[in-house]
């Protein structure tokens, strides 16, 4: 069934997928149990059965769907290529105005989406096209417009406004929850500190982005300040609170320093420590609750 050319395929790949037809039913310590493998190993065949659409992703209760019901209807294409289509595809970005601010978000990101892909990617590659971006709009409508053009890995709202002299930028970004994060990759399942890693990245890496188009397509902003958070569920309150995660105050002549090719290839962790930018990270990439200052 599968092709003998992907290398990165578990050998038993084809008869974990003809146990589960059989069975119409699937996870991890069945898989486990019937080859008499380790956990890693087992969570990985799963992983590749979802990527060839034999399963389905894990549903609200953990469980998944079998989705093909005899081997006839397998046809084994790897859909990483169109995983990637989908996470671009699965939603749209919509900007709306309460009061001051302009906020930038998607519809129904996360609902008949099924397109998440397996890693958490980077998303601060594409900074250097808005180089040479200098729009003649009014700045707000010009930021609103860059901000819907990006494209997120996961759900990341923007919050803006403007200081009177429209020099200074004033961002809210609300991030994905740490539980968006994949547990697992083509290795098997994260360790914890590889799993923090991962989230704290990824968040650093939307800062990064943030920071960069807004000083690259508006000339007349000289400073940014961005204040960003997660949200986790108060179980004593039922309420969802805001837990901010990194505070960021950053001049255009700061920016600079580093031409744009840099930045977009810079660790984001990194880059954003050389900068006034509060953060409490634990040495296995915890990301703390922090006072913002800015």
């Amino acid at each position: 069934m599968a092709d003998d050319a992907n290398d990165d395929l578990d050998p038993l790949l084809n008869e974990a997928i003809d146990f589960v037809i059989a069975k119409q039913r699937v996870s991890i310590s069945g898989v486990q149990r019937q080859f008499r493998i380790g956990y890693n190993r087992a969570a990985q065949i799963v992983e590749q059965m979802e990527e060839f659409c034999i399963i389905s992703e894990p549903l609200k209760d953990g469980s998944r769907e079998v989705l093909v019901s005899e081997a006839s209807d397998i046809k084994l294409e790897k859909r990483v290529q169109r995983k990637e289509q989908e996470v671009n595809t699965g939603y749209k970005n919509l900007v709306k105005q309460v009061g001051g601010k302009i906020i930038v978000y998607q519809d129904a990101y996360n609902y008949g989406f099924t397109g998440k892909p397996k890693l958490i990617i980077d998303t601060h590659y594409d900074i250097a096209k808005y180089a040479g971006l200098k729009l003649g709009e009014p700045i707000a409508e010009s930021l609103a417009r860059v901000y819907l053009s990006l494209e997120w890995r996961r759900e990341t709202v923007i919050e803006f406004y403007l200081d009177e002299e429209n020099t200074v930028l004033h961002l809210q970004i609300d991030f994905p929850e740490i539980q968006d994060t994949p547990v697992s990759d083509s290795d098997g399942i994260k360790s914890v500190d590889k799993y923090y890693y991962d989230y704290c990245r990824h968040v650093h890496s939307i800062v990064v982005r943030v920071m960069s188009v807004s000083f690259l397509s508006c000339p007349k902003i000289n400073k940014v300040i961005i204040a960003g958070y997660s949200q986790l569920f108060n179980h004593d309150t039922g309420d969802d609170e805001s837990n901010y995660l990194i505070n960021i105050n950053v001049t255009r002549d700061e920016f600079e320093k580093l031409n744009h090719e840099a930045i977009a290839h810079a660790d984001p962790i990194l880059y954003l420590s050389g900068l006034h930018a509060i953060t409490n990270i634990d040495k296995n990439y915890k990301m703390n609750v922090i006072d913002l200052r800015w």
